[in-house]
């Protein structure tokens, strides 16, 4: 595999002792030459979470998102069919989708190009009367699609392996955790514009070292969150689990690297997803969804919670982020335990770019964070 070079060099060399359990090397936050090869070897080569269930449970509902770079458009067509497609028309790139909700048909605002929901063309104004013109060689580019236990996931690839035998741990995990998101309702979104790499805020997502400092108010208040360091990694897919608060049962929360959040508790079903808007930017959207049963009062509560946190994150981030981009320290510090698994996160990510994207030569071994 080609190698990804670092326009910034590192500043200060790394102490032997350090190698084992250092971060990936800061130059790799904030290069849009390695945030490009992200794109395109890791986002354009995974799976990820992109709706509920129920956002496309009835033939005409519709989903938009980005996995990457790549735009998608999802529909459920009239034959109930569930699809997906890359949200550029064929004519001159413009979407041909904006939001979700029912639609009969794509259209692009720009030239007025229609598409059906099973992505073949329907009208090219002026351009059908054209020599040659091939209405049946210019659909929609497809995505792959698939459902899992009531979240629809989507894949650049048309062609690639399906979900769980890309990742079979997500069944083992969703099994053992009873996990099943199929009748949740969403009724509350929050979407972040973060000034921070991609890596940062994933790394933010799955320890929860910096709780007890940083939510000790919010997130604290609705789990007991020293469970959460009991997560194992199995490939890429992450399954920790913690206890609520007031003995409403417990919490479990699956990751799906680089970008997907699923958490399904007694009160909530969540779906948080992690999106790249270039080296130093990331979009972080979680959606909440009721759990059937529970108190719709309580729900919104959580959720509240949920966002105060996350709000709190946008914050830590942002400043972790200007002191990374400051170049004056090459690397930082893991902590064996509670930070195993950015130990593992960094692996998957020497791993899927090459590990000559890194002066860290040596893969540690998968740990289960303790």
């Amino acid at each position: 595999m080609e190698r990804v070079g670092l326009s910034r060099p590192w500043t200060t060399p790394l102490p032997r002792w350090m190698m084992t359990v250092a971060t990936l090397p800061y130059a790799l936050f904030d290069d849009p030459a390695v945030m490009a090869a992200e794109e395109s070897r890791i986002f354009g080569r995974s799976w990820s979470a992109v709706a509920f269930a129920a956002d496309l449970a009835e033939p005409g509902q519709t989903f938009t998102a980005r996995i990457g770079r790549v735009p998608v458009v999802l529909a459920r067509g009239a034959d109930g069919v569930l699809r997906g497609f890359v949200n550029v028309c064929r004519h001159r790139g413009h979407p041909v989708a904006e939001g979700g909700g029912a639609r009969r048909l794509f259209l692009c605002r720009y030239h007025g190009w229609s598409y059906g929901l099973d992505g073949c063309l329907l009208r090219a104004p002026e351009a059908e009367q054209a020599k040659g013109f091939d209405r049946g060689a210019l659909g929609l580019a497809p995505v792959s699609v698939a459902e899992w236990r009531g979240i629809v996931f989507a894949h650049p690839d048309p062609q690639a392996a399906p979900l769980v035998n890309a990742n079979p741990a997500l069944e083992v995990f969703g099994a053992d955790a009873g996990f099943n998101l199929g009748a949740h309702r969403p009724f509350h979104s929050a979407s972040f514009d973060i000034p921070a790499n991609w890596k940062l805020v994933l790394d933010n997502t799955v320890e929860c070292y910096h709780c007890p400092s940083i939510h000790p108010a919010t997130l604290n208040r609705l789990y007991e969150t020293g469970g959460f360091g009991g997560a194992v990694w199995s490939g890429a897919v992450r399954h920790s689990r913690a206890e609520m608060a007031g003995g409403r049962g417990r919490h479990d929360c699956i990751v799906l690297f680089p970008g997907s959040y699923l958490a399904a508790d007694s009160v909530l079903g969540i779906l948080g997803r992690i999106e790249p808007e270039g080296a130093g930017r990331t979009r972080l959207t979680f959606r909440f969804a009721a759990t059937p049963g529970a108190d719709p009062a309580l729900a919104a509560e959580f959720a509240a919670i949920w966002c105060e946190t996350l709000t709190e994150d946008v914050a830590i981030l942002t400043e972790q982020a200007r002191g990374i981009a400051s170049g004056a320290v090459a690397a930082g510090v893991l902590v064996p335990g509670p930070e195993n698994c950015l130990i593992h996160l960094r692996n998957l990510v020497q791993h899927m770019l090459g590990d000559g994207a890194s002066p860290l030569a040596a893969h540690s071994p998968e740990p289960t964070c303790n």
